[in-house]
């Protein structure tokens, strides 16, 4: 399964966020895979697409961060178009 996952985060937790990126990493449970990341450039904001073999692996990857900022996750799935080629 695949999940996007936003998390949102006010601009004084920038710094524990950034503390504990460095240190920790990512922090992905077994059974995640990081497929893309990225950060609005506003600096508050971070889009992780990843694949999961459960929504609860998910859920506990979001958990780890959930201290700092909002994460919310969504299930999605790959888009194509009308000749059935995928859009990405």
């Amino acid at each position: 399964m695949k999940f996007m996952i936003v998390r949102t985060w006010e601009p004084h937790e920038s710094v524990e966020i950034a503390k504990r990126r460095m240190e920790k990493g990512r922090m992905a449970p077994e059974g995640i895979k990081v497929l893309g990341e990225w950060l609005a450039t506003d600096g508050g904001t971070q889009f992780v697409l990843i694949e999961a073999d459960s929504d609860m692996a998910c859920w506990n990857w979001s958990f780890r961060w959930g201290d700092l900022g909002e994460n919310r996750s969504f299930n999605v799935i790959e888009v194509k178009d009308d000749e059935g080629t995928q859009l990405s």
